[in-house]
């Protein structure tokens, strides 16, 4: 019997629910999970599948409904607890308790306090917050979220486009190996070449995305109030620096301003002290984490991983879990029935 592609991925997504649901019923026998283990799970947007828009959301977004299915199925097995409490533990002034994971939010995105914080509060999970200060007060959108939305625009034909001491790239509709390869060559430059190069792509498409979020609500960013509800209803609220900038191509100034200065505008607004870090795009150094140690903050997260943190871990090199964009698969990679 011939099964085309469409079908073998239902196929398979369904057979992966099954087991993934079933695996966060199963009690945890595995070394990992008994043994003194810390998983901090990452997540970079959450939309709803019924969305108004009929463009697609970003490649790391994963569904409302896929979200909730993970993150309820993986409380039933694993105790979620705050960022300060897994500090506690590691540092020896609380008892570890088993199975514990920390749930974490990278960049400033409204979908966070529109859904995602009162969701948490009704199901009483806690979780941590990495806001990004200078895009919550200008309301510009990241410079992905823009690149994304410009590239929906690229019609019929490519769009060749020239980064200066990198090379070319050709955009083609529906964007493609071209545009992922864009991403990870300005994930690794200045601001200002990303600024750069997205305005080339914006204006070459004529769309703009920060006067278009109504069209693209993956691209809406929170504001102070937002924030501030956050935190009243019980999360924590952490840096991710001002201006989102890759933190290993700056300058000692250039870092400790992004470090200080963002802290310092977290804790004007909230009313209380700001001790944790997310490292833009994952990456540091030991220049980096030694800054961010100096500027008052008890931890910092990496994108390193998948993998478990444990009493030894460096707390300025915190390893997390992807969530994935698959229901119940949390508890699948969790519990190591599936590759992490």
């Amino acid at each position: 019997m011939l099964f085309y592609p469409p079908v073998i991925a239902l196929l398979k997504n369904s057979a992966l629910a099954v087991v993934g649901r079933a695996a966060s019923y199963l009690p945890a026998f595995t070394s990992r999970q008994t043994s003194p283990a810390l998983g901090i799970i990452m997540v970079h947007g959450v939309h709803q599948e019924c969305s108004a828009t009929p463009l697609c959301p970003p490649s790391s977004n994963v569904s409302f409904p896929s979200f909730q299915s993970n993150i309820q199925g993986a409380a039933r097995r694993f105790t979620f607890i705050s960022m300060d409490e897994a500090i506690s533990m590691i540092d020896g002034y609380s008892p570890w308790k088993p199975r514990c994971l920390v749930l974490t939010f990278d960049d400033s995105l409204s979908c966070f306090s529109e859904s995602v914080g009162p969701a948490l509060a009704r199901w009483g999970i806690p979780a941590t917050f990495y806001v990004s200060t200078e895009v919550i007060e200008t309301q510009r959108p990241y410079w992905w979220l823009r690149l994304e939305y410009a590239a929906f625009h690229i019609q019929r034909q490519s769009l060749d486009i020239v980064v200066p001491e990198v090379g070319r790239f050709v955009l083609r509709p529906g964007g493609g190996s071209e545009m992922r390869r864009l991403k990870a060559v300005l994930r690794c430059s200045s601001s200002a070449l990303c600024e750069q190069v997205v305005s080339e792509i914006e204006a070459r498409v004529s769309v703009a995305l920060s006067n278009r979020t109504v069209e693209y609500p993956f691209g809406r960013i929170m504001s102070w109030q937002d924030v501030t509800s956050l935190h009243t209803s019980g999360f924590a609220v952490g840096s991710h620096t001002v201006t989102h900038s890759n933190l290993s191509l700056l300058s000692q100034a250039e870092l400790d301003f992004e470090l200080v200065e963002s802290r310092r505008s977290i804790e004007l607004h909230t009313g209380t002290s700001c001790h944790h870090l997310c490292y833009p795009y994952g990456d540091y150094s030991d220049e980096v984490s030694f800054r961010a140690r100096f500027a008052g903050y008890r931890s910092a997260v990496t994108t390193d991983g998948p993998g478990w943190n444990h009493p030894s871990s460096d707390l300025f090199r915190f390893r997390r879990f992807a969530i994935p964009t698959q229901a119940y698969r949390l508890s699948f990679v969790l519990s190591h029935f599936g590759k992490s």
